[in-house]
């Protein structure tokens, strides 16, 4: 600061601090490995970074963000509402996990009824909402579903019956054979045998 062309001696120059603007959906940011797919049962999370309409990060709390994830293409029926928690340091952490196998859009905002188009949070260059694959969990025998003639049909002794085995994860969600699944059947499943009326269970 300069008066008549001198510096003030006291305290020149000026040290000030600018703070960040008041929180901006649009400005803000989801980021982390979870959007790009998880499995079904497998707890997981995502970050938002608040900003301002300036980009610049906040460092406080007390924005109310919220995520919902939707089943595609299901309707309201089938999405589930997140609250993400609160860091306190201008950053929100959202943690979901779910057991349904399928496509998810994910939509992060700060309005819990119709949004404009500027509540949404970016999720990447400029999109805000993304799509995710969740893939099912690991295989579950209980879960197995086994139909065909040679279980609902009467079978002829000594002559070839077939039946199908339909792989389930723990939540029965279908799954992909993965080529290992023929010797975990022969050593997991009891072969059944039926004589007349009465089932017999041999190991």
């Amino acid at each position: 600061v300069r008066v008549n062309g001198a510096g003030l001696a006291a305290a020149n120059p000026f040290v000030t601090s600018i703070a960040s603007a008041p929180v901006n959906a649009g400005g803000s940011q989801v980021v982390g490995d979870a959007l790009a797919g998880t499995v079904a049962g497998v707890p997981t999370s995502f970050t938002i970074q608040a900003r301002d309409a300036f980009n610049n990060d906040l460092t406080t709390g007390g924005s109310p963000f919220q995520a919902e994830f939707v089943n595609l293409p299901g309707a309201l029926s089938l999405s589930t509402i997140a609250s993400p928690v609160d860091n306190q340091d201008g950053t929100y952490s959202a943690y979901f996990n779910l057991d349904r196998v399928g496509v998810y859009n994910i939509w992060v905002s700060m309005c819990e009824t119709t949004c404009p188009p500027d509540a949404f949070v970016r999720i990447g260059d400029g999109i805000t909402q993304v799509e995710f694959q969740l893939l099912p969990g690991a295989n579950d025998f209980s879960k197995f579903l086994a139909f065909g003639p040679g279980i609902s049909e009467p079978v002829t002794v000594s002559e070839p019956a077939t039946f199908f085995v339909q792989p389930r994860d723990g939540f029965s969600n279908n799954r992909i054979d993965n080529g290992n699944l023929i010797s975990e059947l022969r050593a997991g499943i009891s072969l059944v045998t039926r004589t007349g009326s009465a089932v017999r269970y041999n190991s």
